[in-house]
Parts: structure tokens; C-alpha cells; sequence
């Protein structure tokens, strides 16, 4: 579904919102000048989860999002580029027929030294060049990558100089997102802590890092309705569904699209069965129309 925001200021809301089992009202105030940095091309909604028994959420609006990764054999090294034979085979067969896509590469390093770093730019994007070579129909970007994904900094005021560091790390990364190489800028925003307003803030960070990074590409925004794997409390634990769609409303404001990821198994490491009744799910659908109901 592609939709577009016609009124910024309508989204000064209140939300219902909890910070552990009670519920509580939690102001959010619009930030205006990052709302008006949306690009004119509609809010669209990206399916990447791995449920089976999943209906067709194409008539909720929704579009598939594929990625594409795996692509070292068994037993390579994978600090060195995989085979660009590989790579172009690979996206050949994965993105035929499709229109937009993420590269699934995690590990090489954008914290460092500046050599290091730029090590790992030019790796990175070595391989959406080859990608994009094989598969030049589809729009790339990488997931996850830019801008560094840290909680505790983001969510400090743009003064403090941790909050500054962390933007100083990100400007190594600006040659990468202003290339052609990438389409699309792809935050990952995933939940750590029950801390809604913490949560608000470490969005709206990493959205308005994305836009400076490069103004003019869109920002798709991965959510998952389920705590990180790395929080110790709340591990793959399902978040509430007010909290839930706090996190879609919010992303609404400030991005051009939400990926939606999730449907894994990490302890039977299978995929999931749809449960049409999870809250996530109902505040989802209570999104979509919320939505479409304001075009």
C-alpha cells in the first residue's frame, strides 16, 4: 500500500501507551522539521516476516520485501568478498521480477579506525555493485548498516557529546549512503526495553540520522513485534500491542515506509505459526486503517 501524508500537523498525538503492564498516557510531541523531510512518494508497508500459515497480507496493503544473503559457501572465509560470480548468480535467481531489496550482510565492521572502516565500506559496497549489476531492475540498499545502530547514545540529547560521537561515526558512512551504489537507506529499529518515550527517542534518532546521512534517498524502517534476542528480560518476547502500534504510528510520522520482520523461531530455530488473534497483529490492522482512513 502506498500512502500519502497530506496533513504533518495532524499527527500531534496522544497515544495510549504502556510502560510495563499498566497503562499510562505518553505525550509525543511532533518533530515538525523531520516530519516535513518525508519524501512525496507515499508510506509504504513491506511484509518480511517468515510465519507459515500467513494470509495474504497484500489485501491489508502490504508488499513483500525480499533480501538476499547466504552468499559464501559452507566453510569460506567470511571477512574476505564472497565470489562476484556467486553474488551475481545468487541475485539473478533471488530478484528476478522484483523491484526492491536488502543485502544481508552484518559483519563486516563500521566501528573502528578510519582504515578499517573504509575497508569495510568499499567491501560493502562492492557487493551491491554486484548486485545491482546482475539485478539492475531492483532498488538496494543495506540493512541495517547505516546509521550505527547504538541505543544509549542515540537517545542522548543532540548536545551531549556522546550523542555528537556517535553522529561523527556515522559521517564515515556518508560517501556509502550518498553512492549509487545505494537506493534506499534501511534503519533497524528494534525494541531492547519496555521504556516507550526511551523507544520514541531512539527512532526518531536513528530516522533523523538516516535523513541527514542523505536527505534525498528514502528511509524504509525494519520493526519487529517481538524484544531483541540481546535483551535479557524480554528475549523474543511478544511486545503489547499498544506499544506496538506506538512504534508503526511513530514510524508513519517520520519514514517512508516500515519493514515488518519477525516469524522465526530462534529456540525450536523453525519458522512460527500464524496467530491471527496475537495483539501485534490486531494493532496492525488497526493501523492500516487508521491510515487509510486519513488519505
Amino acid at each position: 500500500m502506498v500512502l500519502k501524508s497530506k496533513f504533518l500537523g495532524f499527527f500531534l498525538l496522544i497515544l495510549s501507551s504502556t510502560s510495563g503492564c499498566n497503562s499510562q498516557e505518553l505525550p509525543v510531541e511532533l518533530d515538525v522539521e523531520l516530519a516535513q523531510m518525508k519524501l512525496d512518494r507515499g508510506f509504504i508497508l513491506f511484509d518480511a516476516t517468515a510465519y507459515t500459515s500467513k494470509p495474504n497480507l497484500a489485501v491489508y496493503g502490504f508488499k513483500p520485501m525480499q533480501n538476499i544473503q547466504a552468499f559464501w559457501d559452507a566453510g569460506e572465509s567470511q571477512e574476505n568478498l564472497p565470489s562476484e560470480a556467486r553474488v551475481k548468480a545468487l541475485s539473478r535467481k533471488v530478484l528476478k521480477d522484483k523491484e526492491v531489496a536488502f543485502v544481508d550482510i552484518e559483519h563486516w565492521p563500521l566501528q573502528g579506525t578510519e582504515k578499517q572502516v573504509k575497508v569495510s565500506l568499499l567491501k560493502y559496497k562492492t557487493v551491491l555493485d554486484w548486485v545491482k549489476e546482475a539485478s539492475p531492475q531492483v532498488k538496494l540498499g543495506l540493512y541495517s548498516m547505516f546509521p550505527i545502530r547504538d541505543y544509549w547514545r542515540a537517545v542522548k540529547s543532540e548536545s551531549h557529546h556522546e550523542y555528537k560521537q556517535w553522529q561523527r561515526e556515522n559521517d564515515q558512512l556518508k560517501a556509502l549512503a550518498e553512492s549509487d551504489s545505494v537506493d534506499i537507506i534501511y534503519p533497524s529499529i528494534y525494541t531492547y526495553y519496555r521504556d516507550q518515550e526511551g523507544w520514541v527517542k531512539y527512532a526518531i534518532a536513528n530516522i533523523k540520522e538516516a535523513r541527514r546521512l542523505n536527505p534525498n534517498k528514502p528511509v524504509y524502517v525494519f520493526l519487529w513485534p517481538q524484544y531483541h534476542g540481546s535483551s535479557k528480560l524480554f528475549r523474543h518476547t511478544y511486545i503489547a500491542g499498544d506499544y506496538w502500534k506506538l512504534q508503526l504510528e511513530t514510524v508513519y510520522k517520520y519514514a517512508d515506509g516500515v519493514i515488518i520482520w519477525g516469524g522465526w523461531d530462534f529456540d525450536k530455530w523453525k519458522a512460527e505459526a500464524w496467530n491471527d488473534s496475537a495483539p501485534w497483529w490486531k494493532s496492525t490492522q488497526e493501523f492500516v486503517k487508521d491510515i487509510a482512513s486519513k488519505e
